[in-house]
């Protein structure tokens, strides 16, 4: 596998130039600066290479599972709370998740009123299933993992991502800042 241009890159590594032409991270931000500069960048035409085989020592894996859950709920708040302050800094393939709990909660509320639509809940909860054993079970002969927590892994970032992203959305929908920066930027 070589060298292929991507969309963004974590540990990015820009150079000089770049920054001084475009800026640099958002540190009003108290996350997604990386997400942020990648889609600011990539509108401006700076192209992102992807390079496998380089190796950087920054990213550390959670102890437990309730921090694993919880950094992955923080991660998904941060994607959709910068929208308080008028800033998009996602793409929307970061919010599959966010409309994947969001459509389980919706439908399993309504189907407290019209079956029809517990029935739905279920049918999503079944399809995700069916993914996250195929999911694991690829991961687990891929990587040499158990597929019992390789599913549990993948459940726990998916869901916590997605109440996160929600939590964070209704946060920012539900602010003063978020409207005003929303017909500000309508005048």
């Amino acid at each position: 596998d070589g060298p292929l241009w991507g969309v963004a890159a974590a540990f990015g590594g820009y150079r000089r130039e770049v920054f001084e032409q475009h800026g640099a991270f958002d540190e009003t931000l108290g996350r997604s600066q990386d997400m942020e500069l990648a889609l600011r960048f990539r509108s401006l035409g700076v192209r992102m290479l992807l390079v496998p085989w380089m190796e950087a020592c920054y990213y550390y894996s959670r102890v437990s599972w309730s921090s694993f859950l919880k950094h992955s709920f923080t991660n998904g708040r941060w994607v959709t709370y910068p929208l308080l302050s008028g800033k998009v800094t996602f793409e929307w393939r970061h919010l599959v998740p966010c409309a994947f709990v969001g459509c389980l909660l919706g439908c399993g509320f309504l189907g407290a009123f019209w079956p029809e639509f517990f029935a739905t809940a279920v049918l999503i909860l079944l399809l995700y299933c069916i993914a996250n054993v195929i999911a694991s079970v690829a991961t687990a002969f891929r990587h040499g993992v158990h597929p019992a927590l390789a599913g549990l892994a993948f459940a726990t970032l998916h869901f916590g991502y997605g109440f996160g992203s929600l939590w964070g959305g209704c946060q920012a929908l539900t602010s003063r800042e978020f409207w005003r920066a929303f017909f500000h930027s309508h005048e």
